[in-house]
């Protein structure tokens, strides 16, 4: 199946593996995706965040991980008031949204960072981004617009991060 049309076509979470403890604070989960009642093979939602920054920094991304090669491909991503601010896309001729600077939370579309006449996804991890419409104030706003944008009609699976709170820190 090609990318397009992984991307392009309603999806299910068929397993949520729930979050993950990595080194340095950070939470990791693959769930494979379901397109038609069949699982395929290597295409995933993956969801990045840190247990130590609670209600920020989350990423939800839809990769496919090559079974024969390992190759990863991340398709698209939507990032969650990152810890960088920002994201400025590359100046590079005949890309779109050239230069453009998006705030901390945009969206990496597929569509962006595909080039459909070479059927290969842009150089670099999604390198462009736009903004997106309206404030994500909690994790489940965000949640809910991944499933959206992302095409995945029981989002509502992902669990809320393991984030540790400090008593200086609001929930």
């Amino acid at each position: 199946m090609s990318f397009d049309s992984l991307v392009n076509q309603p999806k299910v979470i068929a397993q949520f593996p729930d979050w993950q403890f990595g080194e340095n604070s950070a939470l990791w989960f693959d769930a494979p995706l379901e397109i038609g009642g069949i699982v395929e093979a290597g295409f995933m939602l993956h969801g990045e965040a840190r247990s130590d920054m609670p209600n920020m920094n989350v990423g939800l991304e839809l990769v496919y991980k090559n079974p024969l090669t390992k190759k990863r491909f991340a398709l698209a991503r939507l990032d969650w008031k990152s810890w960088k601010n920002q994201h400025r896309n590359k100046r590079r001729k005949g890309w779109p949204l050239r230069g453009k600077l998006c705030g901390e939370t945009h969206y990496h579309a597929f569509e962006l960072n595909y080039v459909a006449d070479k059927e290969k996804m842009r150089p670099g991890d999604l390198p462009v981004a736009d903004d997106i419409d309206g404030e994500l104030q909690t994790f489940e706003s965000l949640r809910a617009m991944a499933g959206f944008l992302l095409g995945i009609n029981n989002i509502e699976l992902v669990k809320r991060p393991p984030w540790e709170y400090t008593e200086e820190m609001e929930l």
